[in-house]
């Protein structure tokens, strides 16, 4: 068994339509009966939307791991990308 969740939410500013800050909770627990396995994931961004199709991000993710070893090391990364529809 596993357990895992997941919470996001997005936020328009005022009078600047197109831009939205967005934010995302990760909660992942691979084995329920393996103590210790858990992980959290924190990610917080801001986008724009260029058109419906285009919408470039910018974001920070961190990942908090319940033991780290060797191969599991909590991180913070930043990230630059987008979203395209087709």
């Amino acid at each position: 068994d596993r357990d895992g969740y997941l919470a996001a939410a997005f936020v328009r500013i005022p009078n600047l339509e197109k831009l939205r800050l967005f934010g995302k909770y990760y909660y992942f627990d691979p084995n329920d009966d393996v103590r210790d396995d858990e992980y959290k994931t924190y990610l917080a961004g801001l986008s724009y939307d260029v058109s419906k199709e285009f919408m470039p991000f910018i974001a920070v993710e961190k990942r908090e791991y319940e033991t780290q070893t060797s191969k599991l090391k909590d991180y913070d990364k930043f990230q630059v990308g987008f979203q395209l529809k087709f």
